[in-house]
């Protein structure tokens, strides 16, 4: 059984994570154009929340793969415990960063306590489902951060038009998603034949 929900696992996270740091990195290169083309009146203050606000996006992927399969095996009272945790952290850092950052400090708080939360569950779903390690895998998302993360930055530093540097930075990301194989047509269709 373990074994048989690993490639579902691996798979679930290949293609929410990526994705996940696509929007994320536009968020941070681009969140203040963008504030500003959603809204009047923005400024940099707002995408800067904003992008704070977006880094949560691959913790709560992960939160939906993990915590998933920790409801399915029947950890209840581990979910609960976990979900003690964050609060505890929510709680504690908002009282400390709300009065002196505002809803920049809100948004950080957010950042720490969904990412802390994210690997916990990686944790207690590995210790509980007998899940591989996944250390290759782990580098390669690494690596795929690292390789968006610079073209994020070089297609900031294009003279064209944010919405198109935009643009070029996620098919970037796209196109990284099949180079590292995180996706191919033929592990999909393995998979629905299982």
């Amino acid at each position: 059984l373990f074994r048989s929900i690993q490639p579902i696992v691996r798979l679930s996270v290949n293609i929410l994570l990526p994705c996940a740091f696509i929007a994320t990195g536009a968020a941070v290169f681009f969140g203040t154009d963008i504030m500003q083309w959603l809204y009047t009146d923005m400024d940099a203050y707002s995408g800067r929340v904003f992008a704070w606000l977006m880094a949560c996006f691959p913790a709560y992927c992960i939160m939906y793969i993990y915590s998933t399969l920790l409801t399915a095996n029947g950890n209840l009272a581990l979910l609960n415990k976990v979900a003690i945790v964050g609060v505890v952290i929510n709680l504690s850092l908002n009282l400390w960063l709300i009065p002196e950052q505002q809803a920049l400090g809100a948004a950080k708080v957010a950042f720490i306590t969904q990412t802390t939360l994210a690997f916990l569950y990686i944790f207690f779903s590995g210790r509980k489902l007998h899940l591989d390690k996944g250390i290759k895998l782990l580098a390669a998302h690494i690596g795929y951060v690292l390789l968006l993360g610079t073209a994020g930055f070089l297609c900031m530093q294009l003279h064209i038009y944010w919405l198109y540097a935009m643009l070029l930075y996620a098919l970037c990301g796209l196109v990284l998603i099949f180079l590292f194989r995180f996706v191919s047509v033929s592990s999909v269709k393995a998979l629905m034949a299982k």
